[in-house]
This record gives C-alpha cells, sequence and structure tokens, in this order.
C-alpha cells in the first residue's frame, strides 16, 4: 500500500544476496547448509538471515508447487479497465477470488492486472463472464499464456548496487 513515504531502499552485500538466493532456491535449506554453501560461520549465517527477516526482506518461507501437477493446465494474464472510484472495491473482490494468484494496480490503458489458473478454457470463460457482470468493471482483456519462458516467485531480480 502506498502511504506517501519513500521507502528505504534495502542496501544488501554480496553475503545477503547469497543468501537470498539460497533460500528462493530452497526455503527449507538449514542455516548449516546456507552457511556452508556462502562459506560463513554458522553464527554469522543465523544472524543475518535473523536480520533480514526482522527488516522484513524475508516475510516467509514457502513451497514451490507445480499447478499443472494439480490440474491447473490453463494461465491467464487479465487486464481490467474499472470504474475509477470503485478502483479498490473491485481489487478486493478479485484479490478473494481463489484463482486469482497474483493481482497488480497498474498504470496505462488498464488499471488492474491479474494472473489466474484455471482447469481448462470453460472455467476461464465462466470466470471472465461472472466478473463482466459486474456493471463497474468496464472491459477486460484476456491473453492465454501458451508456455511459460521463466517464471520466478518469489521473483528477486539481481541485485545491484548503485
Amino acid at each position: 500500500m502506498y502511504t506517501g513515504k519513500k521507502r528505504d531502499e534495502a542496501r544488501l552485500d554480496e553475503t545477503d544476496q547469497k543468501i537470498l538466493a539460497l533460500l528462493s532456491e530452497n526455503a527449507n535449506a538449514s542455516v548449516k547448509e546456507i552457511a556452508m554453501q556462502v562459506g560463513i560461520p554458522l553464527s554469522t549465517a543465523f544472524s543475518r538471515i535473523k536480520r533480514l527477516e526482522e527488516r522484513g526482506i524475508i516475510r516467509g518461507y514457502t513451497i514451490k508447487v507445480n499447478p499443472g501437477a494439480l490440474g491447473f493446465t490453463v494461465t491467464a494474464v487479465i487486464h481490467f479497465s474499472v470504474d475509477g472510484p470503485y478502483l479498490e472495491e473491485i481489487e478486493q473482490t478479485l484479490a478473494s477470488h481463489p484463482n486469482i494468484v497474483a493481482l497488480y494496480d497498474t498504470t496505462g490503458e488498464f488499471d488492474i492486472i491479474a494472473i489466474a489458473r484455471f482447469r481448462d478454457i470453460d472455467e476461464l470463460d465462466h470466470f471472465i463472464k461472472s466478473v463482466l457482470k459486474n456493471p463497474k468493471v468496464k472491459k477486460t482483456i484476456t491473453s492465454v499464456v501458451l508456455r511459460v519462458v521463466k517464471e520466478n516467485y518469489p521473483g528477486i531480480p539481481t541485485i545491484t548496487q548503485r
């Protein structure tokens, strides 16, 4: 949520970057494994991870699920144009939908972009038609993903210091 204040940019050294990369790849890695791979003492690895958590850089630990293995074979990128005063209301409605896996408030021609997963095209079709029944949603544009070229969640780009 935008607070009107400029966020303090996280400055990370090479060791913190290596720790984040390892945990992003395997959130179940032990502190001992991380210490060995980064080449630092166990106590240093522990305190650095703790500090990354306290600073809010690490917000939690999770697993990577293969949606296709669960039957969710259709991924859609959906752009929504919404009647201005109702933007946050529509965002909340969309965010609560179980098929939406990512939701972004954006600038440009569309107000909201969603990434959603469905079992089949019929399920996607039903979702879009139900959303368009809401008069506060002016229009949608949907793209179906043909294949994934890169998908990195949690996505952290290569961190470069300025």
